[in-house]
């Protein structure tokens, strides 16, 4: 996600952020000072109540459960909207993906993102039979994306549009002085993948 904000954040003229899943707000406040978002303007949701355990996003944070799908904030909120590592933990993610198209604002910005089900590693375990990472039994996804499938996924969603996407600089089991180049050409191969979207000035 750093990546896509360092090299598109010229590009980003937003004063306000929503972190979908902000988790402690660490995060949230790290893209905040890449982008040079005032810190009273970063907003956080989360299923877990950080309120009293993060100063950093203590008034503005909501404990919601995504599998509601359902945001608390109006339409065309926030300049910028991230959500990474979630969507891969809900049943219904197209819902909540529509809801966060809803709160950004006119020609604002989205950034997604997701583990890799086509990870080289992922390939390399289903080949013996044995469960993917991201997909292991005791962990909390409930879905997987590939990278392509992903693609097709956004690309099939007329109110935004597809700026750029980055794959992780991880594809196990390379070592990093390999996969570090690689992730730049095969984005399909790696451990995770990030796609930064514009919502549509037209759309409601």
């Amino acid at each position: 996600m750093k990546s896509l904000l360092d090299k598109h954040g010229r590009s980003i003229a937003a004063d306000t952020l929503l972190d979908v899943g902000c988790n402690k707000g660490t995060r949230s406040i790290a893209a905040a000072n890449i982008l040079g978002i005032a810190h009273h303007n970063v907003h956080g949701v989360d299923i877990e109540d950080i309120s009293n355990d993060s100063p950093l996003l203590r008034n503005n944070f909501k404990k919601i459960d995504l599998e509601d799908g359902l945001l608390p904030y109006d339409d065309n909120s926030f300049g910028l909207v991230i959500c990474n590592q979630v969507m891969e933990h809900l049943k219904n993610y197209n819902r909540i993906f529509q809801e966060i198209i809803r709160v950004t604002k006119r020609d604002g910005f989205i950034v997604l993102g997701i583990p890799n089900l086509a990870h080289l590693m992922n390939r390399i375990l289903l080949l013996f039979g044995t469960q993917p990472m991201c997909m292991i039994m005791r962990s909390g996804h409930v879905r997987g994306f590939t990278h392509k499938a992903f693609l097709e996924f956004l690309h099939s969603q007329s109110p935004v549009k597809l700026i750029n996407c980055k794959g992780s600089s991880i594809i196990y089991p390379l070592p990093y002085v390999l996969a570090q180049p690689l992730s730049n050409i095969f984005t399909g191969l790696c451990a995770y993948t990030c796609y930064l979207i514009q919502k549509n000035s037209d759309h409601d």
